[in-house]
C-alpha cells in the first residue's frame, strides 16, 4: 500500500506557534495488518513492532480500529470490535467517528515512522470535525521489547477552534472489546474498572485474557459500560456522568466509555489527553502492563527536561530544507539532547545541511530567557 503523501519543503512559524501545515507529511512505513479486514483506506497504518498489533487511522477511529487489534501478534483473533475518539463540547455538539464527524486535515494524513525519535514506532496524524469546532493532533507510540510490548500509547492534543471559550469539554474513548474475537457471542464479555490506574478493562467469562484502556494523562471523569448510543445529547450525557458506573449493558453487549474532563478551553487553546490500549494474560498482567505504560509516559514527558523543551508534548511539525520564522523575538533550534544547533532569524533559515532527526524550536517571550513556546521539528530527507 503506497501513501499518497508529499514532502514538506518549508515550514512557517509565527510568533505564537506553528502555522497550519499546507503540504503533506513525509513518507513512512505502511503495511496491511494481519486482519480479515483487507479493504483498508490509505489513511490506515499499523503499529506492529510489539506483541500487540493495532491498526490506527487519521479520522478519529472511523476506519483503523475495527477488527484490527491482535494479541499476541501471531494470533488471528481480533480482540476489538470498535473503538473511537469522542470530543464533547456540549449536549448539542459531540464530534466522533460514529457519525463520520472527522476529516483528515490538509497535510495531516497518517504516517508511521520506524524507528521514531522516542519509540520503536511513532504515528503522527491530524484531523478535525466537519463543522470546524475541534482540531486533533494525534501522536501514537509502540515498542517491541519487554516490558512495553503489550500496549500502545495515543496522545491527543485537542484544539478549540470554535471561536468561543468552551467550559465543559470532555474527551472519551468508546471501546467495544470482544475479547475472544467471538463477535457473535459478545454477551459473554464482562467489564471492570481499576480506579488506582484509571484502567477500564474487559474479559470473557470463559478465559483469563484481559483487554483494557487507561488514561495516562488527563483528568479522569467517568467509566461506564453498556452504552450503545447514537445522538449527541445521549453521548454527552454519558461523558458527563462522573465516577465508575457498571451499568447493565444494553443490547446484551458490553462496551466501555472512559472519559476525561471537564476542561475549560479558551478559543484557540488546547488540552492534552493520553490513553493507553493494552492486553494481558490476566487482570494482574494487564495491571502490570498499565503500570509499564504509565512509567513509559512519565519517561517521555520528562525526556526534554534538560533541553529547550521542558516537557515532551510540544506541537509537532515537519520540514525538509528550510524553516521560515516570523516571530518578533528570538528563536533557537536545539537537538534532542538540548544542544544548541543554530539561532533562527526572522525570515527563511536554511537547515538543509543538518542531519535528519528531531529538533526543538524554542521561541523566547522577550523577557529574559523565558521560552514562550516550543515546537518539535522533525527534519526529513
Amino acid at each position: 500500500m503506497l501513501p499518497l503523501l508529499l514532502l514538506l519543503s518549508t515550514v512557517s512559524l509565527d510568533a505564537v506557534g506553528v502555522s497550519p501545515v499546507t503540504s503533506g507529511l513525509p513518507s513512512g512505513k505502511w503495511r496491511e495488518p494481519c486482519s480479515p479486514l483487507r479493504t483498508l483506506l490509505p489513511s490506515v497504518g499499523v503499529h506492529d513492532t510489539g506483541l500487540l498489533t493495532v491498526a490506527i487511522d487519521d479520522i478519529g477511529g472511523q476506519e483503523g480500529w475495527k477488527l484490527t487489534y491482535f494479541w499476541p501478534d501471531t494470533t488471528s483473533v481480533g480482540h476489538l470490535f470498535w473503538n473511537w475518539l469522542a470530543v464533547g463540547l456540549s449536549p448539542q455538539s459531540v464530534a466522533d467517528a460514529w457519525d463520520f464527524d472527522w476529516y483528515t486535515t490538509t497535510g495531516g494524513s497518517l504516517v508511521i515512522l520506524e524507528p521514531g525519535p522516542f519509540a520503536d514506532e511513532e504515528g503522527l496524524a491530524e484531523f478535525a470535525d466537519m463543522s470546524g469546532r475541534v482540531r486533533v493532533k494525534q501522536h501514537s507510540y509502540a515498542w517491541g521489547a519487554e516490558p512495553d510490548e503489550d500496549y500502545i500509547i495515543v496522545d491527543y492534543t485537542i484544539v478549540n477552534m470554535s471561536g468561543v471559550q468552551q467550559d465543559s469539554v470532555y474527551v472519551s474513548h468508546r471501546t467495544d472489546f470482544d475479547v475472544l474475537g467471538d463477535h457473535g457471542m459478545a454477551m459473554t464479555d464482562k467489564s471492570g474498572f481499576d480506579s488506582t490506574r484509571t484502567l477500564a478493562y474487559m474479559w470473557d467469562s470463559s478465559a483469563t485474557v484481559h483487554a483494557g484502556v487507561s488514561i495516562l494523562s488527563g483528568t479522569f471523569h467517568g467509566y461506564h459500560t453498556g452504552w450503545h448510543i447514537e445522538g449527541d445529547s445521549d453521548k454527552y450525557s454519558v461523558m458527563d456522568l462522573p465516577g465508575a458506573d457498571p451499568t447493565t449493558p444494553s443490547w446484551d453487549d458490553w462496551c466501555i466509555w472512559l472519559s476525561a474532563g471537564p476542561y475549560q478551553v479558551p478559543a484557540g487553546d488546547s488540552i492534552d489527553v493520553v490513553f493507553a490500549f493494552l492486553m494481558g494474560e490476566s487482570l494482574e498482567d494487564l495491571q502490570a502492563n498499565a503500570d509499564a505504560a504509565q512509567a513509559k509516559w512519565q519517561q517521555l514527558s520528562l525526556s526534554g527536561s534538560e533541553s529547550a523543551a521542558p516537557a515532551y508534548r510540544p506541537t509537532t511539525t515537519f520540514c525538509r530544507s528550510a524553516v521560515t520564522f516570523g516571530g518578533a523575538h528570538r528563536a533557537v533550534l536545539t537537538d534532542a539532547s538540548g544542544r544548541k544547533v543554530m539561532q533562527l532569524l526572522p525570515g527563511t533559515n536554511d537547515v538543509s545541511r543538518l542531519p535528519a532527526g528531531v529538533y526543538f524550536v524554542s521561541q523566547t517571550s522577550g523577557v529574559g530567557r523565558e521560552a514562550s513556546s516550543v515546537t518539535k521539528l522533525i527534519l526529513t530527507r
